[in-house]
C-alpha cells in the first residue's frame, strides 16, 4: 500500500486541492463579487470622468437652446401684455456653464482626462496613497540623491512604488487636489489589479499549500541527488549500469517522502481533513 500511496501521493494533493479551492470559491464568492462590482464602478467612473465630458455640455446646450426658444416666446406674450397694463416679468438669461455646475467643474473635468493619465495602474495609485504616509521621510531622501545616476538606478525602483514622485523638476514629493481625484478615480486599478489577485492567489494558494510544498520539497531533493551524483561521479566513479543508478535513484526519493511523512505525522494513506 505504500509503494501504492507514493505513486499517487501527488495526484492526490492535487485532488484534494481542487476540492477544498471549490470549497473556498463557494464561501468566498461574495467578497470577490463585491471586489469585482467596487473595482469596476470605480473604472466606469474614471472612463466617465475621463472621456464623456462633453455628454455634460451637450445637455447643457440642449436645455438652454429650448430654453432660449421659450424665453422669446414668453418676452413677447409678456411685452404684449404689458402694454395692455400686465405686470409680466422677463425671463432671466439662462445662467452660465460655471453657474450651471457651480464654479469651474466643467473645466475640471475637461482637464481629467490629461491630468489623471499618471493614474493609469495599481502601483501609481498605490504610490499616491502610500506617498502620503512617506511623503516626508523616504521621498526626500529619493530627491537627495536624484543626482547621483547610479544611486538613482539602485533606489529609485526598490523604494519609488512606495512615495511621491521625488523629482525636483516634477512634482518635488508633493501633491495636490487634482492627484486625490484622480487617485479616488483610480481606486479600480487598486481593487482588480492588486487586491482581487491577491485574494485569488491565496485562495490558491491555501487549496493547494499541500502539493506545492511536496513539489517544491521533491525540486529540492531532486537537486541534492543530482549533486550527489556529480559527487559520486567525480569522486567515487561512476554506476555500474543504469539498473544501478534507477535503484539508488528510487530508494533515495522514498526514504525522503517516508521522512517528510512522519515529521509531518502523515500515514502512509491519506487521511480525510
Amino acid at each position: 500500500m505504500g509503494k501504492v500511496w507514493d505513486a499517487l501521493e501527488i495526484p492526490w494533493f492535487a485532488l484534494e486541492g481542487t476540492g477544498s479551492l471549490f470549497t473556498k470559491v463557494l464561501e468566498f464568492w461574495p467578497s470577490v463579487l463585491f471586489l469585482f462590482v467596487f473595482g469596476w464602478g470605480f473604472m466606469a467612473l474614471r472612463w466617465i470622468a475621463m472621456n464623456i465630458p462633453f455628454l455634460l455640455i451637450l445637455w447643457y446646450e440642449s436645455i438652454k437652446i429650448f430654453f432660449d426658444i421659450f424665453a422669446t416666446v414668453y418676452d413677447v406674450v409678456a411685452r404684449v401684455v404689458n402694454i395692455f397694463g400686465g405686470n409680466l416679468k422677463l425671463l432671466k438669461p439662462w445662467p452660465s456653464q460655471d453657474k450651471f455646475f457651480g464654479g469651474n467643474f466643467i473645466d475640471e473635468v475637461n482637464d481629467a482626462g490629461t491630468t489623471c493619465q499618471n493614474f493609469s495602474n495599481w502601483e501609481s495609485v498605490f504610490s499616491f496613497y502610500a506617498g502620503q504616509a512617506t511623503g516626508g521621510s523616504l521621498c526626500p531622501f529619493l530627491r537627495y540623491i536624484s543626482p547621483v545616476p547610479w544611486l538613482t538606478d539602485v533606489f529609485e525602483p526598490l523604494l519609488g512604488w512606495l512615495t511621491l514622485n521625488p523629482d525636483p523638476e516634477g512634482e518635488n514629493c508633493k501633491s495636490n487636489g487634482d492627484d486625490w481625484l484622480c487617485a479616488i478615480l483610480g481606486t479600480g486599478f487598486l481593487v482588480l489589479e492588486l487586491l482581487v489577485p491577491i485574494l485569488i492567489v491565496c485562495l490558491v494558494f491555501t487549496s493547494y499549500k499541500r502539493l506545492l510544498l511536496e513539489i517544491v520539497y521533491i525540486a529540492f531533493d531532486a537537486v541534492e541527488f543530482i549533486l550527489r551524483v556529480v559527487f559520486i561521479k567525480l569522486i567515487r566513479g561512476a554506476y555500474r549500469d543504469f539498473e544501478h543508478f534507477r535503484c539508488h535513484a528510487s530508494d533515495f526519493f522514498t526514504k525522503r517522502a517516508h521522512w517528510r511523512r512522519r515529521r509531518w505525522g502523515r500515514s502512509a494513506v491519506p487521511k480525510a481533513s
